[in-house]
């Protein structure tokens, strides 16, 4: 049983990809703004990954980094091409980098293990198991609960990436201006809070407000990039019912499979 909750998880991802491939913009693969982005990013010694431009009509839509039968792919929203070429160059260093420099694995490892961990656990609370649909159906509700819990401890790591990745990009020659501009462009496609309380960034936003950005060091060493938002992706596999029904998804299904990340 466990191990179908992890080939669940894999389908999930399996499914993503073809999800995008279907989405895929042939047109733009080849675009002279993507062209000069990427010569912008090899500038900063930075190799590009393969990178595939995916045609959306939600303007949260961010694409992310997607794992295919050969290398990961960084999925680029087709309107970041409308984007100056510096803040674009930047949005594909960043997630270059996650690749690069392991932030991207670590938060899938994470992800994959606390549902899986999460759902052995559940499965063995009171009420719960998995012979009897009864059973299953308690093991549901209480892997909600541990979904949730997950939505308080997860986004802090989440942002720890994130800053970090700011200061990769500054160690590889990016200005704090071109990382604070490419930033601002991608919050006013999301959420558009610069500034937001401390309390309630720390439970419940995974991308640091720009406001808060290059003057705070990470305060951990744990960089797993885009964690919160991935686990809550792979609680598909595991039967949660949270992953179309957090703040910056709900009701937008272009979001559902490939939440907004950086």
């Amino acid at each position: 049983s466990f191990l179908a909750v992890a080939a669940g998880m894999g389908s999930s991802l399996l499914l993503r990809y073809l999800i995008i491939r279907v989405q895929e913009s042939f047109a733009n693969q080849e675009s002279p703004e993507l062209a000069s982005a990427s010569k912008v990013v090899r500038e900063w010694g930075i190799r590009i990954p393969k990178l595939t431009v995916a045609s959306h009509r939600d303007v949260g839509f961010t694409g992310g980094i997607i794992l295919s039968a050969g290398q990961p792919r960084v999925v680029i929203p087709a309107e970041w091409l409308e984007l100056p070429v510096r803040q674009l160059a930047v949005l594909i260093a960043r997630r270059a980098l996650a690749l690069h420099k392991g932030a991207f694995w670590t938060g899938q490892a994470v992800a994959f293990s606390w549902n899986l961990g999460g759902f052995v656990l559940c499965s063995l609370l009171p009420q719960a198991g998995l012979t009897t649909v009864a059973e299953l159906v308690a093991t549901i509700c209480w892997f909600t609960l541990w979904s949730f819990a997950g939505l308080l401890v997860l986004p802090t790591l989440s942002r720890w990436a994130s800053l970090k990745m700011d200061r990769e990009l500054l160690a590889v020659g990016v200005s704090s201006q071109d990382v604070v501009s490419a930033s601002t462009a991608l919050d006013e496609r999301q959420d558009n809070q610069p500034e937001r309380p401390a309390s309630i960034e720390a439970i419940f936003h995974p991308i640091p407000g720009v406001n808060r950005r290059i003057r705070n060091l990470p305060r951990g060493n744990l960089s797993a990039w885009n964690v919160a938002r991935s686990t809550l992706f792979l609680s598909w596999g595991c039967l949660g019912l949270l992953s179309r029904a957090v703040h910056c998804n709900v009701g937008r299904p272009e979001l559902w499979a490939m939440p907004p990340s950086e």
